[in-house]
């Protein structure tokens, strides 16, 4: 017996269906994004050598803008078997 609850099957043996991902942030300039958490007063945007994307992400979401140095990866849907 199957059943059909919003953009998911499910079968006597699995659940499948389609997730939607996030939009996603990707440093395309590290020293352009890095010049612009410094501008906006961004604390903790890097660590060792590996630059942290969760400021973009923040402000982002917050914003509704990319910021210097950074790209989006339009989200998409995407399919899954539980």
């Amino acid at each position: 017996m199957t059943t059909v609850k919003g953009k998911s099957i499910k079968l006597a043996s699995a659940t499948i269906g389609f997730r939607t991902q996030k939009d996603k942030l990707v440093i395309t300039d590290k020293d352009t994004y890095i010049k612009w958490c410094d501008d906006n007063k961004v604390a903790g945007y890097v660590v060792e050598t590996r630059t942290i994307i969760t400021p973009a992400n923040e402000y982002y979401e917050k914003e509704g803008k990319v910021p210097d140095g950074v790209n989006v990866e339009k989200g998409f849907e995407k399919f899954y078997i539980k």
